[in-house]
């Protein structure tokens, strides 16, 4: 398992086994949804957002704040690729 992987699962709480199929998707989704928040701050800011895969991590995951859509999308997608 990836690091990436690794720091998100515990981020999430997510105890499941991993396969590649639409339910353990649809979980996983769910499981996102449930712990990881909707925020917009730094957008009302205004800040600079990095979307690359080591921001997401460093801001969601690890400084455990919310993201707006592109962050969360983004997150996810990265856990869905590896």
């Amino acid at each position: 398992m990836t690091p990436f992987l690794t720091e998100y699962f515990a981020r999430t709480g997510w105890q499941q086994p991993v396969s590649v199929d639409i339910e353990t998707l649809r979980a996983l989704h769910l499981q996102h949804n449930s712990t990881i928040p909707f925020e917009n701050i730094d957008v009302v800011l205004p800040r600079e957002i990095q979307l690359d895969d080591q921001s997401l991590v460093d801001k969601l995951v690890n400084g455990r704040r919310g993201g707006y859509c592109f962050e969360q999308n983004g997150l996810l997608s990265g856990c869905c690729v590896r």
